[in-house]
């Protein structure tokens, strides 16, 4: 007899729920910030494989399309933090891990994750390509906007000023619509049954986070 979709998940659900209620708890009382910020790398890594592990059906596309974007947030994250410009001014904190050029190596796969699961949320809405790439540049930039107060205050990352520009959001638009974009638009089969699920977590925890 087969698992149902629940069972199938349950277990990678379960890990996915202790670690981000853990980033909570330390969040909430104030303590064990050190640990939360020497382990985000690993947990981010851990929930990285578990949801790529789900996707259904692996080809070259896929991995260029996702490696091509990888390395353009990289990049565009490496210039930003150098020269100021782009994002605004700012500059990461430790919490991201090993830096290449003063920009964390997983900073990439932080806002790859993302851009990978709204896009397969809204790749079978009704509102035709450019409809549903909006309506995904709409939720990831809602969640950039929860995003930023957390990553401030957990030292993932600050702004020179101690306020986020509005550069910072126009520029997300624009990338958050191309990447969503190209990845809807790409003939590479994006099948994963396990990104909504993710997606839904992370916006909780940083709803909650962001009233704690």
């Amino acid at each position: 007899m087969s698992d149902t979709k629940a069972e199938k998940y349950i277990r990678p659900l379960i890990v996915i729920l202790l670690i981000h209620g853990a980033a909570l708890v330390s969040l909430r009382v104030g303590a064990f910030m050190e640990y939360l910020q020497l382990l985000f790398p690993y947990s981010l890594i851990l929930v990285t494989l578990i949801l790529l592990y789900y996707q259904k059906r692996w080809n070259f596309r896929i991995i260029g399309f996702l490696a091509a974007i990888y390395i353009l947030i990289f990049a565009l994250e490496a210039y930003g933090v150098a020269t100021g410009n782009i994002f605004g001014s700012f500059r990461f904190g430790k919490t991201l891990g090993v830096r290449v050029l003063n920009t964390p190596i997983l900073i990439g796969i932080h806002w790859l994750i993302l851009i990978y699961s709204v896009a397969l949320i809204v790749k079978n809405l009704k509102y035709g390509i450019l409809g549903n790439t909006l309506i995904g540049t709409i939720m990831l930039i809602a969640m950039d906007i929860l995003i930023e107060p957390i990553a401030m205050r957990t030292g993932m990352w600050t702004w020179n000023d101690g306020k986020v520009p509005l550069t910072n959001y126009i520029t997300w638009s624009v990338l958050f619509f191309i990447f969503t974009l190209a990845l809807l638009r790409s003939k590479s089969k994006l099948r994963n049954e396990f990104a909504p699920y993710l997606f839904i977590i992370q916006l909780a925890f940083y709803l909650i986070a962001n009233v704690l």
